[in-house]
């Protein structure tokens, strides 16, 4: 209850929780007994045949993303028991907040103080961050929220390594305010898709000012012509 009134980090994941005064304990106290009743819920369990029709987003017009997990344990024998195996499959949103990398190399997660405003920034020459497991089949281009405080940044779109296939560019605006969130433009990228899942890697180059900061990243948007594009 103490987090939610007087804010702080940690206790919520990464991201840092605003301070709200204008709770009671009693109402802070009551958030705490709902989120943490959350865990009670018992995971629905699906039929081994079937489909699975994905809709939640729809009515709750949320960015997050569905974890599929299924499992399967046989019926073992007395010398070895029971053996159970799974496989994990994430269907992210379109737009993804840059600071949920979960690839990375020489970039800080930062947060605007009083606001819920978060990026990638500190970036340098040869820099990344990255995604796993991305299927670019139907991507026609990816958008970047972003900017740079120098010009002849951009951002290069690369498959299973950092140095691997190159599949798009994006040049980054430079900054015409000192204000991070205010300064950020979306850029595209035209994307030529690989076949299957391949981990992502969007690498930040400026060989020019290889000793700067050369870019602030917001989000990052997957986008297959059919949707209309994120707004800045």
């Amino acid at each position: 209850a103490d987090k939610i009134l007087k804010g702080g980090n940690g206790n919520w994941g990464k991201n840092v929780m605003a301070a709200h005064p204008q709770h009671t304990r009693e109402e802070a106290t009551e958030m705490v007994r709902y989120i943490l009743s959350l865990s009670d819920q018992q995971n629905i369990a699906l039929p081994l045949r079937g489909n699975l029709t994905t809709a939640e987003h729809v009515s709750t017009r949320t960015t997050g993303s569905y974890v599929i997990r299924a499992s399967y344990t046989d019926q073992g024998n007395p010398v070895t028991g029971t053996l159970t195996g799974s496989s994990l499959l994430v269907l992210r949103h379109p737009k993804v907040q840059a600071e949920d990398y979960e690839l990375h190399r020489n970039v800080d997660r930062r947060h605007v103080d009083g606001t819920d405003f978060s990026y990638v920034g500190n970036a340098r020459e040869g820099s990344y961050i990255g995604f796993r497991n991305v299927d670019l089949t139907a991507i026609q281009r990816i958008r970047f929220r972003a900017v740079a405080p120098t010009t002849g940044s951009r951002i290069e779109i690369r498959t299973d390594a950092p140095d691997g296939p190159l599949v798009g560019t994006a040049e980054i605006p430079q900054a015409g305010t000192t204000n991070p969130e205010a300064a950020m433009q979306v850029a595209t990228a035209p994307v030529t898709t690989p076949d299957g899942p391949h981990d992502l890697y969007f690498v930040f180059r400026n060989p020019g000012n290889a000793a700067n900061d050369i870019l602030n990243l917001d989000w990052v948007y997957f986008d297959n012509g059919k949707q209309p594009a994120p707004k800045p």
